[in-house]
């Protein structure tokens, strides 16, 4: 037989109790939680806000057609393709910047497996980069353009881009999103 000693203040697994919030606590929380900004994973698409590309996605149902029906690429592809692309951005920029520093250093020709490894991460974030690039050379320029203002920019959130800027966002994402559905 198993008896179960309960402390009354503690919890079933041992952590201390915390005490009840007064009614006056209770009504200050539910102020702060019914900011947007402080909802957090009661939001799920919060985190998608950080990103220019991520409040149009939302604001605009990119994604979905006039009836409300999810189109090929949902606003979740869309996302994820505006995100890889920032991502392959950056390791393209990191990339550039150590094969720069490398190309100034004044060394003998054998090298340690470390460099070797970092020289060849970099050239493979190289081409990746180029490959994926190469996805705008069948759009119109306006597209790869709104690609860099708006995907790969921090923009401040009062930003309102023009509606060519929207309708080619909306087309790179697309573009992208085609590109890494392969």
């Amino acid at each position: 037989m198993v008896v179960s000693i309960a402390i009354p203040h503690r919890e079933p697994n041992g952590r201390p109790q915390r005490q009840s919030r007064t009614k006056e606590e209770q009504t200050t929380m539910s102020v702060a939680m019914d900011q947007p900004h402080r909802k957090g994973s009661r939001v799920p698409e919060h985190e998608w806000r950080c990103e220019l590309f991520g409040r149009m996605i939302l604001d605009r149902s990119w994604g979905f057609d006039d009836q409300g029906r999810r189109l090929k690429y949902g606003p979740a592809e869309l996302y994820d393709a505006g995100n890889r692309f920032k991502r392959e951005y950056q390791a393209w920029q990191r990339a550039k910047a150590s094969r720069r520093a490398w190309a100034n250093e004044n060394r003998p020709a054998p090298r340690s497996f470390d460099e070797e490894r970092s020289i060849q991460i970099a050239n493979e974030a190289i081409a990746r980069y180029g490959k994926t690039v190469e996805v705008f050379a069948s759009q119109p320029a306006r597209v790869f353009e709104a690609a860099t203002n708006v995907i790969l920019e921090d923009q401040p959130e009062d930003w309102s881009p023009g509606h060519t800027t929207i309708e080619s966002t909306y087309d790179a994402l697309w573009a992208l999103a085609e590109y890494y559905a392969r």
